[in-house]
């Protein structure tokens, strides 16, 4: 195996340009002499620091396309009457 040698400021600058551009890994990773897994990691790596992070308290109604139907609250009677059914229907017997 040969020696690993790290990403300089420069390089990633040039990786990410590149890229922005539409220029494939496989043209990237020939042009500056790296492997296409360490352009894919460059990439992903900024992706994931400009990606702008979850707000953890949305909830999955959201993808409702009208936006009318509102999840219901944890411990609602409904939910919990749906929640023991189907455990009881899955119950070993």
């Amino acid at each position: 195996m040969g020696k690993v040698v790290p990403i300089t400021p420069d390089e990633e600058i040039t990786i990410l340009s590149m890229r922005a551009h539409g220029v494939s890994f496989q043209t990237i990773a020939r042009k500056l002499g790296r492997s296409m897994e360490t352009i894919r990691q460059v990439v992903l790596r900024n992706f994931r620091k400009t990606a702008e992070p979850q707000d953890e308290t949305t909830e999955d109604c959201e993808s409702d396309l009208m936006g009318v139907r509102e999840c219901l609250p944890v411990g609602h009677p409904v939910v919990m009457r749906g929640l023991w059914k189907g455990m009881e229907q899955w119950r070993p017997k």
